[in-house]
């Protein structure tokens, strides 16, 4: 086993293991609500998803956001991830 792997995360979207630097990590903020960590340094609870229109669509489909941070998804965050992916 090497000294320092890479950390992998799993998308919410096709649930394959990748780097946690080819994801995109939504945290659920301080306040309640959930946004969209580019730095990847937010503290909170967060999930990660692929910036792929399939696996946004997928995750919005199965309401994994919400699942995985516990808490109900403004619908906008899915919107604005799919700007992203383009």
């Amino acid at each position: 086993m090497s000294k320092n792997p890479l950390p992998t995360r799993m998308c919410s979207g096709c649930m394959i293991r990748r780097p946690k630097f080819e994801l995109t990590r939504i945290v659920a903020h301080l306040d309640g609500k959930a946004i969209i960590d580019t730095e990847q340094n937010l503290p909170g609870r967060g999930v990660y998803v692929c910036l792929s229109k399939s696996c946004i669509e997928q995750a919005e489909k199965k309401n994994r956001f919400a699942r995985g941070l516990k808490r109900e998804i403004d619908k906008t965050i899915y919107s604005e991830l799919k700007n992203l992916a383009d």
